[in-house]
């Protein structure tokens, strides 16, 4: 699925779009000396990245492959924080466990080429390593759904499903309020219960079944969330038992078993490690007050798909500070599109392009400058409301962990 999502990547054009043709790229916290390389190094390094995704298909070079696409992955996902998609998130944790799992001992090119002998069993925390990563995302999609936007109101629902009524046969459907009541509490109570069901031998089947009707309906109301749904489909199979088909395989004499005792030893503990962290990050948000969906501090990387529609509009008041030159910027001067609608609702890129401006400005007139953003915000179809506060002067800021205190509060 990655392999094929990676095609669809480059035949849209996206590296020259996203990457290439941007002369400013908004940067994850921390992360703000991942620069993009050039051209010829760049499309290197996106067809490496494709070969890899390959290479962990088929089982060749495994250990290599699945170390390559990781930091291949990962570089061209922390190259401009305005593209963060949850499903690039999730494909870049499967990669991370993909590193440490015997996925290529059996069934695969490596296990031909160099004669191993096919394993018959596999310890099952491997398994349940995989099947941990799909269940947290299931579950913390579903917790965040329990909130009174989604459940009370059957927002940002309602909102879209009437968007989508020209669709043949569901679009009357979509366009009844019932339609978005009922999705939403569904979403909620699927997405809450699913991992676990799948768990379960007995409802595994049909919940798997319940999962692709689900996943297959948003693809089909949602076209822009992209390959999501069919990640989910494909990807959820992991929970079958399909590692008894190894168990009828026949060994010739002669073939070597393959073993790392070291690395098994550490393996598991890194695991450990590793799902702590998957279970604080979507729960880093109670660390700050307010609305979540407004100020977004702790909205990444916390498995909150679709739930929220939010627009805005941001423009930029640079002055001197001996107050001798001021002047507006609207940054559809200087962004494209897509980086100019993020950036006008996540407050750490509105930071981030005040500081910007802070540099090319003070550089340009020689001499210290202010700057105040003038943002307004819509959350869930609401009014537009102030959402920075404009008398403080962004240029003297730091982004950090802390509480954003500039951001104004969602009344």
């Amino acid at each position: 699925m990655a392999f094929m999502s990676l095609i669809r990547f480059y035949s849209k054009g996206w590296i020259k779009e996203q990457f290439l043709d941007s002369a400013f790229h908004f940067k994850y916290f921390g992360f703000h000396w991942v620069s993009v390389a050039e051209p010829p190094v760049l499309y290197g390094l996106f067809f490496l990245l494709m070969g890899s995704a390959l290479c962990i298909a088929l089982g060749l070079l495994y250990r290599i492959a699945s170390i390559l696409f990781f930091v291949l992955f990962t570089y061209f996902e922390l190259l401009d924080a305005t593209y963060y998609l949850n499903h690039y998130y999730f494909i870049l944790c499967c990669a991370f466990l993909l590193i440490f799992v015997p996925a290529h001992h059996a069934f695969s090119f490596d296990q031909k080429l160099f004669r191993w002998r096919p394993k018959k069993e596999v310890p099952a925390w491997i398994i349940y390593a995989i099947r941990a990563q799909f269940t947290l995302l299931y579950f913390f999609a579903g917790i965040a759904k329990i909130q009174s936007d989604w459940l009370l109101e059957a927002l940002p629902l309602s909102i879209w499903l009437k968007a989508r009524t020209d669709i043949p046969i569901l679009g009357p459907l979509l366009d009844l309020e019932a339609t978005a009541y009922l999705m939403s509490w569904g979403g909620m109570l699927f997405d809450l219960f699913a991992g676990f069901l799948l768990l379960i031998p007995k409802t595994r089947t049909i919940t798997w079944i319940i999962a692709t009707i689900f996943h297959g309906l948003t693809a089909l109301i949602f076209p822009q969330i992209g390959v999501f749904p069919y990640v989910m489909i494909v990807g959820t199979l992991v929970y079958f038992p399909w590692v008894k088909l190894t168990q009828r395989i026949t060994t010739k004499s002669g073939v070597k078993e393959v073993g790392a005792p070291m690395l098994q030893s550490i393996v598991p503990y890194i695991f450990s490690l590793y799902f702590i962290l998957q279970i604080i990050l979507p729960l880093r948000h109670y660390l700050y007050s307010g609305n979540l969906f407004w100020h977004e501090q702790g909205f990444r990387f916390s498995w909150r798909v679709m739930l929220m529609e939010k627009a805005g509009y941001c423009e930029f008041e640079v002055e001197a500070k001996d107050h001798n030159r001021r002047t507006m910027v609207r940054p559809n001067d200087h962004l494209n599109p897509q980086q100019e609608k993020m950036m006008a609702t996540q407050p750490d890129m509105i930071l981030q392009y005040a500081h910007h401006l802070n540099t090319e400005y003070a550089k340009k007139w020689q001499t210290e400058v202010e700057v105040y953003a003038h943002c307004w915000c819509s959350l869930n179809g609401r009014g537009s409301k102030p959402y920075i506060n404009s008398d403080i002067n962004l240029a003297k800021e730091k982004d950090s962990f802390s509480p954003k205190k500039w951001i104004l509060p969602f009344n």
